[in-house]
């Protein structure tokens, strides 16, 4: 072996190492060490030999980066190896990256935040002081630095651009809009240390038009949840667009027989009597909001300067509609079939028909009065989505028949676009009907419809070597990302850079649930796509175990406190506590040998804690894996059950992929493949990376430290 030895200035986190061989250059083996251990590897193919780029994934700290490689009687040339990594420069992390900061030393205390009359600099004064409130941070009138707000309103400045400057004489937060504001006073939270802030000046602004987030209407018990989503989610990592779902979740008064169909079906599915219906978790977990309650919703998103876009289901994933009115339903029976008469054993699609005709009058009549509510209670600012993907079932009925489907398509997407230009706004559609690569016949379609439709392409997780934006760009589209999720898009930095392409919007695809975002990996997703959308040009693939344990170490921790109404700093003590009994034997030599106080507890073993508790951090990983379902609930593969003095208990379950995982699994490791499309990122949120370590082959060790609330904090725990 070679080796080839590279002294770092400071001790700093390695994310990867990356080398290209040249031409006629190759290599069977190759290893990275830090500070002389093993800490990644990578191996030619039985047989064959390595040649070209070559990135080996590290994932932990230290001075000093060895790159050995092994070769079989050749040569090996190659340029200086490229070190991704990270280190302490001793000032506050802002995250997503800025655009500009200027750092000063010392830092300043707070003084009064001015009251404002007008609303934009009054909702970002109280949104101020909401946040710094749940900090305890005080203010001193006398000694602190005034607190002053502005919008800029040249055009030049930008909308979505801020300057804050944190100096002796005031704190200044400058904005182009309300966002921009709020945006600011998110990264002055990340200056502040023991109620103190930083002193700098940060000018930052997006790289990215569109930083979008996609989700359903929540439950009304969860209405308090996804404002918490929008305070402490959203707009810390940058998001300016909240793409609302609309089917039946809300209360229709021209039609309020779409709500009551909408019940039954969601109730007799959950008694086992009926197919699931489409978007049942999305829809409000099968309930009905009335108008008041999502105004609420809408409210709040507006107070933060968020822009929502109402999507509203049409043309195909109707079957919230075609499920009490069979009548307009595209099917290929001349007479329909109604709602007492098909069959309790008929699949899903022919139970709830997915599509409605788009040659009948009677399915425009009911998607316009549904439109102009949506529209009334949401009053959108520019955009409503209009749905129109894998429109499973058209050119089926006698109406439509021996019609061209581009045609079909074609009139219905023309229809919807003219009625919302009508009511000033413009249109989103998913893209897939457009794209050649699919069974569909309506791609020629993408020459008949206005081109000022915003088109979200969301199929690159079927084509992952293809570029499918290409496609559409060329016709003069504005293209976005559609369900960009981190862990899969290919190509990303080539591709955003594109003429045309404005940017992207996570999906969640599930209930709107801390539980159900936290299963599906969308709040890891999210954090680490806010660096993706809104610092482009500086993101870089390579460093995903950086930006990882980044997250997992500064952003996310706090995050979740502020989801969950915890104040971290009320916990300052912590005490460990072993679990007694239990065995060694049965675990993995590089567990016994990195972590000798490791076992496997015995069912039922109790350790003794007498102590109250604000929270548990239980340190835990499994040895073997559990299969993952799309869609299905996870596996609970065991529990813990918490004792109290007072002989009561508390249950918490041990779910595979939520809280755990199997203990080879790096920490926000992505499964691959389109098949793990909709939740990328396992064990993200419940639990934070509690012990990561490298064996002695340099393979990933992680223990996860599942987070865990008491709700009794003044009640002594005797056991667990």
């Amino acid at each position: 072996a070679v080796d080839i030895n590279i002294l770092l200035e400071k001790k700093s986190y390695v994310g990867a190492i990356e080398f290209t061989l040249k031409e006629g250059s190759a290599i069977t083996k190759a290893e990275a060490l830090i500070d002389g251990r093993i800490a990644g590897n990578y191996r030619a193919e039985s047989g064959k030999q390595a040649k070209g780029e070559i990135l080996i994934p590290i994932g932990v700290s230290g001075d000093a980066v060895t790159l050995r490689l092994y070769a079989d009687m050749a040569d090996v040339r190659l340029d200086l190896p490229i070190i991704f990594g990270a280190y302490q420069d001793g000032n506050p992390l802002i995250y997503p990256t800025p655009a500009s900061v200027e750092w000063c030393d010392g830092t300043v205390i707070p003084g009064n935040i001015l009251d404002y009359s007008c609303p934009n600099l009054s909702a970002a004064a109280d949104y101020l002081r909401l946040r710094l409130s749940e900090r305890s941070i005080l203010f001193d009138s006398e000694k602190g630095a005034p607190i002053t707000l502005e919008i800029d309103g040249d055009r030049d400045f930008g909308a979505e651009r801020f300057i804050l400057t944190v100096s002796d004489k005031e704190i200044n937060i400058r904005g182009g809009s309300r966002i921009a504001l709020m945006y600011a006073i998110t990264a002055l939270l990340q200056l502040e240390k023991d109620g103190a802030f930083r002193k700098c000046r940060i000018d930052d602004h997006p790289e990215q038009e569109l930083r979008g987030f996609h989700m359903g209407l929540p439950r009304i018990e969860k209405l308090e949840f996804a404002k918490s989503l929008l305070r402490y989610v959203l707009i810390p990592m940058r998001y300016n667009m909240l793409f609302i779902e609309f089917n039946a979740q809300m209360r229709f008064d021209r039609h309020p027989e779409i709500n009551e169909g909408w019940i039954d079906a969601c109730e007799k599915h959950k008694k086992g009597l009926q197919p699931k219906i489409a978007h049942e978790e999305m829809g409000a977990e099968g309930t009905v909001l009335e108008k008041a309650d999502v105004r609420r919703l809408i409210d709040w998103a507006d107070e933060l300067g968020l822009e929502v876009i109402p999507e509203i289901q049409s043309l195909s994933h109707v079957q919230y509609i075609t499920n009490v009115h069979p009548e307009i339903a595209e099917r290929e029976e001349t007479a329909y079939v109604t709602a007492d008469t098909r069959s309790e054993d008929a699949r899903p699609a022919d139970f709830y028909p997915h599509s409605y005709c788009p040659s009948l009058q009677a399915s425009y009549d009911i998607i316009y009065d549904i439109i102009d509510e949506v529209v009334e209670v949401v009053r959108p600012r520019r955009y409503v989505h209009m749905g129109h993907d894998e429109v499973y079932q058209i050119g089926l009925c006698p109406r439509c028949k021996g019609k061209d489907h581009a045609e079909l398509y074609a009139k219905h997407v023309n229809a919807m676009y003219s009625y919302l230009k009508k009511k000033g706004l413009g249109m989103v559609i998913w893209s897939d009907m457009l794209q050649p690569t699919e069974r569909y016949k309506t791609f020629p379609a993408v020459n008949m419809i206005p081109k000022d439709i915003l088109l979200l392409d969301f199929i690159w997780y079927f084509h992952f070597d293809m570029d499918l934006e290409d496609n559409l760009l060329p016709y003069g589209f504005k293209v976005g990302m559609g369900n960009l999720y981190s862990s899969h898009y290919p190509r990303f930095s080539s591709r955003i850079a594109k003429q045309g392409i404005c940017g992207g919007q996570v999906s969640t695809w599930t209930a709107a649930t801390e539980k159900w975002f936290a299963n599906l990996g969308k709040f890891f997703d999210v954090t680490y796509t806010a660096e993706m959308l809104w610092r482009t040009s500086q993101y870089d693939q390579r460093l995903r175990r950086v930006y990882a344990h980044i997250i997992s170490k500064l952003i996310q921790p706090r995050m979740r406190d502020e989801v969950r109404g915890v104040k971290p700093k009320a916990c300052n003590t912590s005490v460990k506590i072993p679990l007694p009994n239990g065995c060694n034997n049965a675990l993995p030599e590089e567990i016994r040998s990195l972590l000798p106080n490791a076992l496997i507890p015995e069912s039922g073993a109790k350790t003794k804690i007498k102590a109250k508790a604000k929270r548990l951090i239980l340190g835990h990983a499994t040895v073997h894996n559990r299969p993952i379902v799309e869609w299905e609930p996870f596996s609970e593969i065991g529990h813990y059950t918490v004792e109290y003095s007072d002989r009561s208990e508390e249950i918490i379950p041990i779910c595979y992929g939520t809280g755990i995982l199997r203990y080879d699994l790096p920490y926000a490791e992505p499964f691959h493949g389109q098949y793990y499309r909709h939740h990328g990122y396992m064990a993200t949120w419940y639990s934070d990376p509690l012990h990561t370590l490298k064996s002695v082959n340099g393979e990933d060790v992680t223990v996860y430290g599942f987070v865990w609330e008491n709700p009794y904090p003044e009640k002594e725990i005797s056991s667990l």
